[in-house]
């Protein structure tokens, strides 16, 4: 896995040096003009080998008392959310939810309250970091991470090579993909959708 030192004073320019990494191959970067009606260049379309590689979630893996944990990181997602039932497993503390709320279970027809959180300790060799998380009922992963996990650790899609960037600290860690090694391997934002809603999971 690939470490690269940055200026700690300048935590925006993280993704800005990423871009320019992605010059290998000679292709210049264009600035543009919002103001300007009038295109004075056409914009080529690749489109990836595999049309649903668009749609499909990130997953990879972290690991947490030495087992091993799914993740999905979600960009949609307004929570950073771990399965209540890995938190039993592993015998994680817990932490009363300062403002819980409520996931409604659409199929069982009840409202389950969220009131408490989990400061989850993981480490992906070679870092270590630690996500704050609610505590909910998960199907599709062990741990979803969110918009605020997102946020925090200043996180950078790379959709062709399938790898997110975080920050931590002055360094940057490129996390590769991994795939689940379950029936539901790379699913993508539709197919989620359909999950969703056989689970009747919504939140409320």
């Amino acid at each position: 896995m690939a470490e690269r030192k940055v200026p700690e004073s300048d935590a925006c320019s993280d993704s800005e040096s990423e871009l320019d990494k992605g010059n290998e191959k000679g292709k210049q970067i264009i600035d543009v003009d919002p103001n300007t009606t009038i295109a004075t260049a056409k914009i080529q379309k690749n489109e990836p080998e595999d049309p649903k590689e668009e749609e499909c979630l990130f997953h990879s893996q972290m690991w947490v008392k030495g087992s091993p944990l799914q993740f999905i990181v979600d960009s949609g997602n307004q929570k950073n959310l771990i399965s209540a039932e890995v938190v039993k497993r592993l015998g994680l503390l817990t932490i009363a939810h300062p403002q819980p709320y409520t996931i409604r279970w659409l199929h069982q027809g009840w409202d389950l309250c969220v009131s408490q959180q989990c400061h989850l300790p993981y480490n992906i060799k070679p870092f270590t970091d630690e996500v704050l998380c609610d505590i909910s009922p998960l199907e599709v992963c062990d741990v979803l991470l969110g918009q605020p996990y997102l946020w925090k650790r200043h996180v950078v899609y790379e959709s062709r090579s399938r790898a997110v960037i975080v920050t931590l600290g002055n360094r940057l860690y490129r996390i590769p993909e991994v795939a689940p090694p379950t029936a539901i391997s790379l699913i993508t934002a539709k197919q989620c959708s359909k999950l969703i809603s056989k689970t009747g999971k919504l939140f409320s």
